[in-house]
């Protein structure tokens, strides 16, 4: 855990923007779904990787 949030932003790595486009639109609905579905399965393997990342990750 972290005592402020204000240190999450040295944990992460720079990101890029992006813009959509605007003709692409009924392919980012048709994805939308996909995705939300993909991550609600994927809750508990996401669990198990943290808690393996506590036990063997950055440990001095």
């Amino acid at each position: 855990m972290v005592d402020s949030l204000d240190v999450i932003g040295g944990m992460i790595g720079d990101s890029n923007t992006y813009e959509p486009m605007p003709e692409n639109y009924a392919v980012y609905r048709a994805l939308s779904p996909i995705f939300i579905r993909l991550s609600r399965q994927l809750q508990t393997e996401y669990e198990t990787i943290a808690d393996f990342q506590r036990k063997f990750v950055n440990k001095d």
